[in-house]
């Protein structure tokens, strides 16, 4: 099969600083109907992106070929315990703030050229912020070179034979930043060819940056990829078919143990708010009331409870842990069958966020 090769003229962001950490990187892509969802599981990322393409395809690293040209995704960690980045939407903009200076510097010092930058702040879904930077490439100095080649196969929208190199100069760099689980940098990187403008590819990486899905710890990729396929409503069963729990839209299933189910709610202000759900078949020997004190005493941290909710088959309740810094709600189930216990973990700044979420979440559990 023909090759057609690309050289194209870019910078790149350092490798060391948008590249993993030493831990293990776990990228994936998936085929949408008209885009490809972008999955990072490895550690403290898990998050997804979805990309307007029908094509995104690894080069090498954390490089990928996306509509015609190179683009890296990748991320760094920070210090979180010196910065606090949870719960302050200011101290996330400072954090990406001091990002951007800390590579700017760099390019220049690596290009012994002043650079022409410009940035703007893009706020997102639940006013996440994102900062949107570029600079101007320098002219006349030396700048990395790419060689890539790629199947014609995949070249869909390309004039030329793959007897022809294409010669794309760039001029800007763009950088796509954000925050996620409170210590975590996250940055998109991509040229600006010639043919481009910086507006338009400005509004690509808003386009990017609105697909945002932060999960909070690892994800369930067998649960995602049925979920994108069958898209309809998703169900989590237990084994014994006793236990139906249709999963909302809004929410996201991470792995869990067996007799167990764990999921999250969206992100606000880098805090992943969760539940969890876990079922005991009835015996003789077990009540209701010796279930709900069984649960009770393995949560002995508890403070300032309340009772919410309690009849026959339902007890919740609502308290705080860690010094008033956690907001939680314990409920309890009986079925004909069956003991439920769901919990609810927030912060008393986003308690408020996602508690209809989570009462929604209580409605959709069904015995059988």
């Amino acid at each position: 099969m023909k090759k057609i090769k690309y050289l194209i003229i870019f910078l790149l962001t350092v490798s060391s600083i948008i590249g993993q950490t030493k831990n293990e990187v776990f990228q994936y892509t998936l085929k949408l109907d008209s885009s490809i969802l972008f999955v990072d599981n490895s550690k403290h990322n898990w998050y997804t992106l979805e990309f307007k393409t029908d094509s995104l395809q690894k080069i090498k690293g954390n490089m990928f070929f996306f509509n015609g040209k190179p683009i890296q995704i990748g991320s760094l960690y920070f210090d979180s315990k010196k910065i606090s980045i949870m719960g302050s939407a200011k101290a996330e903009k400072l954090a990406l703030k001091e990002h951007k200076t800390w590579e700017l510097t760099y390019q220049k010092n690596a290009l012994r050229k002043n650079l022409r930058s410009g940035n703007e702040f893009y706020y997102g879904k639940n006013e996440k912020p994102f900062l949107i930077w570029w600079f101007k490439t320098p002219q006349n100095c030396d700048v990395p070179k790419g060689d890539i080649e790629i199947s014609n196969s995949i070249s869909n929208g390309v004039e030329g034979s793959g007897d022809k190199d294409f010669v794309k100069k760039a001029t800007y760099q763009l950088f796509l930043d954000f925050v996620i689980d409170g210590g975590t940098i996250v940055v998109i990187s991509l040229p600006v060819l010639e043919d481009e403008t910086l507006s338009g590819e400005i509004n690509k990486l808003k386009t990017i940056a609105n697909s945002l899905n932060v999960y909070g710890n690892y994800i369930d990729l067998g649960v995602l990829k049925r979920r994108l396929k069958d898209k309809e409503k998703y169900f989590v069963r237990d084994s014994m078919n006793l236990v139906e729990v249709e999963i909302p839209d809004w929410m996201n299933i991470i792995k869990s143990p067996f007799n167990f189910f764990i999921a999250t709610f969206p992100e606000k202000d880098n805090i992943v708010n969760a539940c969890s759900m876990v079922w005991e078949y009835k015996s003789d020997s077990t009540s209701f009331q010796s279930f709900i004190k069984k649960r009770q005493l393995k949560n002995s941290d508890r403070e300032n409870v309340r009772i919410l909710e309690k009849d026959a088959k339902i007890q919740r309740e609502i308290y705080s842990r860690k010094d008033t810094w956690f907001l939680c709600q314990d409920v309890y189930m009986e079925g004909d069958h069956v003991f439920c216990f769901i919990n609810f973990t927030a912060t008393t700044t986003t308690y408020d966020f996602n508690v209809e979420r989570f009462n929604e979440l209580i409605q959709k559990i069904h015995f059988k």
